[in-house]
């Protein structure tokens, strides 16, 4: 059985699961909050209002993705990653997801790294059970999810044009964090951004992200950093670091 749009029962929940209709009853909410990870849905009297599917068939041990998210970024070697380049990269090179959508892939890596690491913020406590992550600018190296950070003289091209865009270094670091949640906003990673001059922050991508390219010609994107607790001093700190969360 598979999920459908439109209206589904609880009932029609209950056999997709592959579970008892009682044992559904007992457990809405916890069951509700599963479906959260394989469609987006409005809640409705009798069950649910499907809009979008991103997994058809109900996966029991849905750990699995965590599984590979994990190792999507211990692969790395440096703990920076990003959701597109892990998609691109299980796309083209795991049979797993050969005729997977690339909105389903992206998706179920995307809660993957929010059961496992938590929200992205560099607040110590926010975190998962298996580290903590930040957004970070990175250079990027292919489309397969490689990225690493800036070299000294990268930085210092970089930091100049940051700061000749804002008015003191205070501004600038609060500009480029905004510019890293806005451009997560704009890649679906993030639902909402609170108080964010999206104004400001598209400028700084245009007056320094790619003025950044045209100097050095590499690619700045935004990346996310995961502090994997059993490999922290591997990984080592980022350089840039955001006090927003998701």
């Amino acid at each position: 059985m598979e999920l459908k749009l439109g209206k589904m029962t609880s009932k029609e929940l209950a056999e997709w699961m592959g579970i008892a209709y009682s044992t559904y009853r007992a457990n809405v909410k916890v069951k509700l909050e599963k479906l959260k990870y394989f469609c987006k849905f409005e809640p409705c009297y009798g069950g649910v209002i499907i809009e979008e599917i991103y997994i058809p068939e109900y996966i029991k041990n849905f750990s699995h993705d965590d599984k590979i998210y994990l190792e999507e970024v211990k692969a790395t070697g440096n703990g920076i990653s990003s959701l597109s380049g892990i998609t691109r990269n299980l796309m083209t090179f795991n049979k797993e997801f050969e005729n997977v959508s690339e909105n389903t892939v992206y998706h179920r890596m995307k809660e993957a790294g929010i059961r496992t690491f938590g929200p992205t913020s560099n607040e110590e406590g926010k975190c998962g059970p298996y580290g903590r992550r930040e957004y970070l600018w990175a250079i990027k190296i292919d489309n397969y999810n490689h990225y690493r950070t800036m070299d000294a003289d990268e930085r210092k091209v970089y930091d100049e044009l940051k700061h000749a865009y804002c008015s003191s270094d205070e501004v600038a670091d609060k500009i480029e964090k905004l510019a890293l949640l806005q451009n997560a906003k704009d890649d679906g990673e993030i639902d909402k951004i609170e108080k964010v001059q999206e104004d400001i922050a598209k400028n700084f991508y245009k007056q320094v992200i790619k003025k950044f390219k045209d100097i050095t010609g590499e690619i700045l994107v935004r990346a996310t950093w995961h502090d994997i607790f059993e490999t922290r001093s591997a990984f080592g700190e980022p350089q840039v670091k955001i006090e927003e969360n998701e």
